[in-house]
Order: C-alpha cells, then sequence, then structure tokens
C-alpha cells in the first residue's frame, strides 16, 4: 500500500469513529478529486457528518454548498 493509500485509509477509520476533522478532509477530498474521485455526493455526506459534529469550516463549506446549488439544491434557509 502506497502512502497515500495508508493516508485515506486512516482518514476513514478516523471519519467511521466520528472524528470531524477526519469527515471534513474526507468530504474536501471527494469535492476536489484529490486522492480519491471527484463525487458531490460523497463531498455533502462528508460534509453533512462533520458539520453535524461541530467542524466550522465544514458547517461554512456546506452553506457555501447551498448557496452555489454545488451538490446540492439551492436553499438558502439551509445555507443560514
Amino acid at each position: 500500500m502506497s502512502n497515500g493509500d495508508d493516508l485515506l485509509q486512516t482518514l476513514l477509520a478516523k471519519a467511521q469513529a466520528r472524528d470531524a476533522e477526519a469527515m471534513y478532509e474526507l468530504g474536501w477530498r471527494h469535492a476536489l478529486g484529490s486522492g480519491l474521485p471527484e463525487d458531490d455526493a460523497q463531498a455533502v455526506q462528508w460534509l453533512v457528518r462533520a458539520a453535524e459534529a461541530g467542524h466550522l469550516l465544514a458547517q461554512n463549506n456546506l452553506g457555501a454548498r447551498f448557496v452555489s446549488g454545488e451538490g446540492v439544491p439551492i436553499d438558502l434557509v439551509e445555507a443560514y
């Protein structure tokens, strides 16, 4: 396994253990296609989990997605 694979496995294990930073990292890696396939549905799923766990950047970035409609329907109330 390469170092990148090791990192992703570690992130996934931490995210599944409800580590908000790891959930956020997985969300953004899916959003950008950085080390993981670009996948808006997966990005949103991980960002929602991180946001619900209190991760402030996840909350901010998820709100921006609800304003722009990127991967989610535009919903200004949800964005707020």
